[in-house]
């Protein structure tokens, strides 16, 4: 319990002191990197490996404590090209890929915006453009997004964000999507 309330207060400050890039005197994004996130990782010893999404040469941390569910027919049409879970299902992530006509992350934010999505914000991870928001059907789903080249949304869709010890879990997930080397 001691070691997760570390991890706990020191992802909360990594958050909490992001570095912000001024874009305009309008705006600022939130920068999160993984070089500050996996130090913790790796002094608190939790265990996982790098998931690597051939589709579009993108990798992320997996937590142990998640396995991978097989895709079936149902979730392939919804768009999911990966998707994780705990052995008890108390917490899980998906991967969707879908083809839209999005060419910037601004006309996706106006999308979202337009579906009733009330904070989604614009931020860099590990140098890759972004939105991050709340499902507004789901307010325990937290979502990542870019667009790709070819105007597809990559989004990455984990739950549940107000449980406090699922929290760092999450933030790590988050905080590890990068481009594959």
């Amino acid at each position: 319990m001691k070691k997760m309330m570390v991890v706990l207060l020191v992802l909360s400050l990594l958050v909490g002191s992001s570095t912000v890039l001024a874009q305009s005197a309008e705006t600022a994004v939130v920068e999160l990197n993984w070089a500050d996130v996996e130090t913790v990782v790796k002094e608190e010893g939790w265990e996982g490996e790098f998931y690597v999404l051939d589709e579009v040469a993108l990798k992320f941390f997996v937590p142990e404590v998640f396995l991978e569910v097989e895709l079936d027919d149902e979730m392939r049409e919804e768009g999911y090209i990966a998707y994780f879970a705990t052995e008890d299902e108390s917490a899980q992530f998906g991967v969707q890929y879908i083809e839209t006509d999005f060419k910037e992350l601004s006309e996706y934010v106006a999308a979202l915006k337009d579906l009733g999505v009330k904070d989604a914000e614009e931020g860099l991870i590990n140098g890759l453009p972004v939105v991050t928001y709340t499902n507004p059907d789901n307010e325990d789903v937290a979502c990542v997004s870019l667009i790709t080249e070819k105007g597809y949304v990559l989004e990455f869709a984990i739950s549940p964000i107000t449980d406090e010890t699922f929290a760092p879990v999450a933030m790590v997930i988050t905080a590890s999507i990068q481009e594959e080397e």
